[in-house]
């Protein structure tokens, strides 16, 4: 689903995603801020609440499988 008008890459320049030492509520916090910047539209595919929903929901999932790789690299 589209969120935005061209591809949106972000980037966590805090380092938060990825520290450890970070608790969930930050982690979370740091991601709502990075998909805040999408700029979903409703249309007939999709109403603009839904995508916000699913942007976040779908960036929680990948959140967890990066940092699942990383934990299995380093050991």
């Amino acid at each position: 689903g589209a969120v935005a008008a061209t591809p949106l890459l972000v980037r966590d320049t805090s380092g938060k995603l990825a520290d450890a030492r970070c608790d969930a509520r930050e982690k979370e916090a740091t991601l709502a801020g990075l998909v805040a910047r999408a700029t979903p539209i409703t249309d007939v595919r999709a109403t603009k609440e839904y995508r916000s929903a699913m942007l976040l929901a779908l960036s929680r999932r990948a959140l967890a499988t990066a940092l699942g790789r990383l934990q299995e690299a380093s050991l």
